[in-house]
């Protein structure tokens, strides 16, 4: 015998449905700051070893700028997973670090030297760390258990997408607005990317109970088989480089055989694909 449906059955299918469209609208958020935001300093970063150059700066900045703002990402990300255990705090984060990178990337076009890009670039990624902790557990906090892997497959397709279309992007503008133009235009995707997470995500989910813990406090409890997991992605670590580097040897040897402007739309055409080669899947041996 079929069950009459009552007035509470629509209210709790509506309040269901509510829940679906804030949880979807999270997701989006979140892809859309990703894809935003990687098109903004992906563009800056596929020009950065050739606008050094142009400021007389010595190969070993771009070493000295890359090294040291990966250091403090690092670290900023360590505090960052502390505060995302704060539900109040995740989104502000969020918007604080998507702001950060946006400013700060689009602020080397006023650098007039390497040391003030190196600043620039460490306030960037530090922001950039310390938004990646928040970010993913509102995004998790967005869907259902059974969803996550979905949401966070299309979180980083986003992110993908971005990282490729920035370099492209930044071939098809930099003869005509050169260096400094096509940093000053990443401003645009950049501040996009805050007010997509600023408007579009909602705010942590509050847990019914919790026991707050210190920072240290907090790296004690951690799970001896998780500290050994992290010994291997610190020794995975050690061994990576940025990539920007190999773009400034590329630029030294092609440099004499096609002159400068070859050698831009030859390394940004480059940088534009590597994201492409990262989701290719391994060719089966036959």
């Amino acid at each position: 015998m079929a069950r009459r449906r009552g007035a509470g059955d629509g209210i709790l299918a509506g309040a269901v449905s509510r829940a679906d469209v804030r949880g979807l609208t999270g997701v989006l958020g979140i892809g859309l700051a990703s894809l935003l935001s990687d098109w903004g300093h992906e563009a800056a970063t596929a020009i950065l070893p050739a606008f050094l150059a142009s400021l007389g700066a010595p190969a070993y900045a771009l070493g000295v700028i890359e090294g040291l703002s990966d250091g403090l990402s690092s670290f900023a990300k360590l505090a960052g997973g502390w505060i995302a255990d704060r539900p109040h705090l995740r989104k502000p984060v969020g918007v604080a670090g998507y702001f950060a990178t946006a400013i700060s990337t689009g602020a080397y076009a006023f650098a007039h030297s390497w040391p003030g890009v190196l600043f620039l670039r460490a306030l960037g990624w530090t922001g950039r760390g310390s938004r990646g902790p928040s970010r993913d557990t509102l995004l998790t906090d967005a869907v259902a258990a059974d969803e996550i892997g979905r949401a966070f497959g299309f979180e980083r397709a986003m992110d993908t997408a971005g990282a490729v279309v920035g370099p492209l992007c930044a071939t098809a503008l930099i003869g005509t607005l050169g260096t400094r133009g096509v940093l000053k235009w990443t401003f645009v995707p950049g501040v996009l990317a805050a007010l997509a997470f600023l408007l579009l995500v909602p705010a942590g989910v509050k847990p019914t109970h919790r026991e707050a813990h210190g920072f240290a406090a907090s790296l004690q409890k951690l799970p001896s088989r998780f500290r050994h997991f992290l010994a291997g992605v610190f020794a995975h670590g050690v061994g990576d480089f940025a990539p920007t580097l190999l773009i400034l040897r590329a630029a030294q040897i092609l440099a004499p055989r096609v002159g400068a402007g070859g050698v831009a739309g030859e390394m940004l055409g480059q940088v534009a694909e590597e994201p492409v080669h990262d989701l290719r899947l391994p060719a089966v041996p036959p």
